[in-house]
């Protein structure tokens, strides 16, 4: 089975390894289309990278304004379910986006990052411009708008940068299969015999169904149909994918085929190529005449 034989369903899609990205298979994958909650992804290197110069702390209580609350989202929004008079930290705030997609983990995050949605959405625009996006934009930080924009190839580059720049965020955060909350200590004290937790499952089902898969994302609006950003590790080889516009006349069908793209072009990778990690062989010292 040669690349041009595989029958992708989504829209877009790319495939490449990880390590020296080079592509090994791509369909359409220069068709601007929104990330929806792929978009998280870089609301969550924004973070990182705050906690990395050391302006922020996992462990930080972030304050949940009224427009973080869960009832103020948008229709159709996932939610972590952040309400009035919680007590929430980073760290839970950056699984809520993970595990399950919290758009207003989102708008928690960024209102704590930067004095507006809009200010930082313009940070999120100065990050994806120094790498080099020039087809990625964004108006707002969960990925609910179908005005945020990106392609396969752009959003694939940008991964592979987000996986070298944060291995940790692999193990911590996007393969982590379930997340509950409001758990005791995050409500008030009246209400910690019954904090009504809500446990939800990871919305990237290959992480049960296919080996190696450890990440990343998923997301849809109907705007852009069912996406995922998709990558996966056998050995010393790792994979990444990015499919967008997946079809579905709901959200079984649509991740049930977002899912059969993202494994069947896994798995073919995986079959047909690996990553080779030469050491440097010692050459003798030439000798240079006059």
């Amino acid at each position: 089975l040669v690349a041009e034989d595989l029958e992708i369903r989504s829209r877009s899609a790319i495939l490449l390894d990880a390590s020296t990205g080079t592509i090994l298979f791509e369909k359409n994958a220069d068709e601007p289309i929104p990330p929806a909650s792929l978009t998280k992804l870089v609301t969550m290197h924004i973070a990182f990278q705050d906690i990395a110069m050391g302006k922020v702390h996992l462990d930080d209580i972030v304050p949940i304004p009224r427009a973080a609350w869960a009832i103020n989202q948008s229709w159709g929004s996932s939610l972590m379910f952040l309400g009035p008079g919680q007590t929430v930290t980073l760290r839970e705030l950056l699984l809520g986006l993970a595990v399950c997609s919290g758009n207003d983990a989102a708008v928690a995050i960024a209102l704590y990052l930067a004095p507006s949605i809009e200010g930082f959405a313009e940070r999120m625009n100065q990050e994806v411009q120094r790498l080099g996006l020039t087809h990625t934009h964004f108006i707002e930080p969960s990925g609910i708008s179908e005005h945020n924009v990106t392609t396969a190839r752009d959003f694939a580059a940008f991964c592979r940068f987000y996986i070298a720049e944060h291995p940790d965020a692999i193990t911590n955060f996007h393969s982590v299969r379930e997340f509950a909350y409001p758990k005791a200590e995050n409500v008030p004290e009246a209400y910690r015999d019954n904090p009504r937790t809500i446990v939800q499952s990871n919305r990237n089902t290959l992480l049960d169904t296919l080996e190696g898969v450890d990440g990343l994302k998923t997301g849809y609006i109907i705007e852009s149909g069912y996406n995922i950003a998709l990558t996966a590790k056998r050995g010393d080889t790792r994979f990444l994918a990015v499919l967008l516009g997946g079809p579905g006349r709901s959200s079984l069908q649509g991740g049930q085929i977002r899912a059969e793209d993202g494994a069947k072009l896994i798995e073919w990778a995986f079959t047909n190529y690996k990553t080779l990690h030469f050491s440097p062989i010692p050459l003798p010292q030439p000798k240079i005449w006059k």
